[in-house]
C-alpha cells in the first residue's frame, strides 16, 4: 500500500499548495481521500483519474470536496469518451443534506454512496474501508484502510478521543490533522481540531509504526508542529509534502 500526498494545508492553500488530497493505491485499486482546492490537478500528476476506484469524503467542508465538481465533470466526459465503464463511486456523510444530495444529482458521472452515521465497512477494490464518527463542527469521519495485513488510517478533521485512538490501533500508518499548535490547544474540542502535540499523543496510543502530520494552518511554522509532536511520540514521524509518497509497512 502506498501513500501520496496531493494537498495538505487547511482551511486554505499556502501560494502554490493544495487543500487536503490524499492518494491511496493497492495494486490496481485507487482511492482518493478527499479532494480539496488544487487536488484534482495534482491527482492528473500521478494517475490518470479515469482509473480511480473510489473517492471518500471525510466531511462537507469546502477544503475537503471542492475539486469533487471538477472531479465529476472530467469523470462524465471519460465516461462518454469510452475510457471509463460506469460512475465513479463517492462515499461521503448525509449530512449536511443539501451538499449530498447535491451531488447525488450528478448520477451520470458519481455514485453517491452514504456513509452511516455509527460509522461502518465496506470494500474498494483491494482495500477494506472502515468509518469511525469523530468530533467536528460537521458530521465527519475517520477512515481507516486495509490491505495484505497493512493499515493506514486517516484522521479526517477531528478531536482528540480515546474512541479515536482505540480506532486507530497498531496502524501501520496514521496520517492525523495538526492544525493547531500548543499554544491553541485549549480549543481544540470547541473547534473539532488536534493539535500536533495531540497528534503525537494519538499516535502514541494508538502504537501507530508511523506518525504523518497533515492539514496545517498555512501560516504556522510546520517545523514547530513537528517539534511539539515528537515531544510525545518516539516513533517514525514526518510533515506531508506534497507530492511526496510513502509506503505503508506492516505492524
Amino acid at each position: 500500500m502506498k501513500l501520496t500526498v496531493l494537498g495538505c494545508w487547511g482551511p486554505y492553500p499556502r501560494a502554490g499548495g493544495a487543500c487536503s488530497g490524499y492518494l491511496v493505491r493497492s495494486g490496481d485499486t485507487a482511492i482518493l481521500l478527499d479532494c480539496g482546492n488544487g487536488v484534482f490537478g495534482r491527482l492528473r500528476e500521478h494517475m490518470d483519474f479515469w482509473q480511480l476506484t473510489a473517492v471518500i469524503i471525510t466531511h462537507w467542508h469546502p477544503d475537503h470536496w471542492a475539486d469533487l465538481h471538477c472531479i465529476r465533470h472530467a469523470i462524465a466526459g471519460a465516461i462518454r469518451e469510452g475510457r471509463r465503464p460506469g460512475p465513479l463511486p463517492v462515499y461521503a456523510p448525509v449530512e449536511p443534506a443539501q451538499l449530498f444530495e447535491q451531488f447525488v444529482a450528478y448520477q451520470e458521472a458519481l455514485q453517491l454512496i452514504a456513509i452511516p452515521a455509527a460509522g461502518g465497512q465496506a470494500r474498494a477494490g483491494q482495500l477494506e474501508l472502515k468509518f469511525f464518527p469523530v468530533s467536528h463542527s460537521l458530521p465527519a469521519y475517520a477512515v481507516r484502510l486495509e490491505a495484505e495485513g497493512k493499515s493506514l488510517v486517516y484522521t479526517g478533521d477531528a478531536a482528540y478521543s480515546e474512541e479515536l485512538a482505540e480506532f486507530s490501533r497498531e496502524c501501520g500508518l496514521l496520517l492525523a490533522e495538526a492544525s493547531l499548535q500548543v499554544e491553541h490547544e485549549s480549543k481544540g474540542q470547541e473547534l473539532g481540531h488536534l493539535s500536533s502535540r495531540q497528534a503525537g499523543q494519538l499516535a502514541r496510543q494508538a502504537g501507530a509504526g508511523f506518525l504523518l502530520l497533515t492539514h496545517l494552518w498555512p501560516e504556522f511554522n510546520a517545523a514547530l508542529s513537528l517539534k511539539e509532536a515528537r515531544e510525545v511520540f518516539s516513533g517514525r514521524l514526518d510533515l506531508a509534502r506534497e507530492g511526496r509518497s510513502w509506503t505503508v509497512e506492516g505492524r
